[in-house]
């Protein structure tokens, strides 16, 4: 089991969000692995609500713990970005197909850039194991960097690693929900 400091213990709520964000995760990515033609035609819709979904969970993660995190405004921040793209993509399902790879390759490496937040935000605390977290982020920021810049290999591959970034995010979302669990 993966201890935290006794300050995050007292005044972590709703771990359990980013455990159940991991799972839609990593539902996504084997769906995206499996098929690869049909993802990219689903994906528009899925990656939209799943997006917008992730906003709202850090919302409510990010408003719910500020009394603990110094840097909750920047979760905050992203939270209400992530959820308005995610609105957005909701409302003009054309938009997203058009976008999709550089709007899921974006979206990644955000998701990878909040994961180092929070890896950093948990080795401020004393945590042992912020380094998994840490790796996680930059691990899953340089899936998105590959999802932006190689869209001309085929949208088969680049699904396949969009399934993969999903993966990298699930496994590690996971990792930080059982690190913040009382």
């Amino acid at each position: 089991m993966l201890h935290i400091s006794p300050k995050i213990e007292e005044g972590t709520n709703h771990w359990w969000l980013f455990l159940i964000s991991g799972l839609l995760l990593f539902i996504i990515g084997f769906f995206a692995v499996t098929h690869p033609i049909e993802s990219y035609l689903a994906f528009s819709l899925v990656f939209a609500a799943m997006i917008f979904l992730g906003g709202v969970i850090r919302l409510m993660f990010a408003i719910s713990n500020k009394a603990m995190l110094t840097s909750w405004k920047r979760i905050l921040a992203f939270a209400v970005l992530e959820a308005i793209i995610g609105l957005m993509l909701l409302l003009y399902p054309g938009l997203s197909g058009m976008m999709l790879l550089l709007i899921v390759g974006f979206y990644i490496m955000l998701s990878g850039g909040a994961l180092i937040q929070l890896g950093m935000h948990l080795n401020s605390f004393g945590n042992k194991s912020w380094h998994w977290i840490l790796t996680g982020g930059v691990l899953t920021t340089i899936f998105g960097m590959l999802v932006v810049l190689s869209p001309m290999v085929g949208i088969t591959t680049v699904v396949v690693w969009i399934g993969f970034g999903f993966f990298l995010l699930a496994v590690f979302n996971i990792i930080l929900a059982l690190n913040l669990r009382h």
